[in-house]
């Protein structure tokens, strides 16, 4: 079973002047890439175009009778915002949303000429770190080395959330 996740809510629109067409609707252009003329649109590279490509990909499949697997849909709208609600579903429905391997569909390719499916991303931690040391003021002369100080604990613990090649 694949599960292909995708949403369809887009980034909001302000400032509105900044705008060279009504960003509610959608307009075919040429480009130098799409010389044969491309819809853009809000969303339509971030995810609706992609979820298009998906359910257009499947339902070929399954006009063909070749679609070799079960495949389910997990659409959202708040990815934009945070997927507040996306733990709360995912938690209530995980019989629902069992598969095999997730499909994300809210990635790019690398090129028009290459066609990619992203296997990894980077992703976001929030923490809060608290970090403490002695309850009252420590002479370095006396103190130094001797005892952590609660500054270069935590300056060692930013400083290693990468490496040299920025991973």
């Amino acid at each position: 079973t694949v599960l292909v996740y995708g949403h369809y809510d887009v980034q909001p629109p302000d400032p509105m002047d900044l705008w060279t067409s009504p960003p509610f609707e959608p307009v075919i252009k040429t480009t130098e890439i799409h010389p044969e003329g491309a819809i853009f649109a809000r969303g339509s590279c971030d995810d609706k175009g992609q979820m298009y490509m998906h359910v257009k990909a499947f339902e070929y499949m399954i006009a063909n009778n070749c679609l070799p697997c079960n495949v389910k849909f997990m659409i959202e709208g708040e990815e934009e915002v945070g997927s507040k609600s996306l733990s709360w579903f995912v938690e209530r429905n995980q019989e629902k949303l069992a598969n095999d391997v997730i499909l994300i569909s809210d990635t790019g390719m690398i090129s028009n000429q290459q066609p990619s499916i992203t296997t990894g991303l980077r992703g976001l931690s929030y923490v809060e770190v608290e970090v403490t040391g002695p309850n009252r003021d420590l002479h370095s002369g006396l103190y130094g080395g001797a005892v952590a100080n609660p500054i270069n604990i935590l300056a060692k613990m930013i400083a290693s959330l990468h490496d040299e090649n920025n991973h």
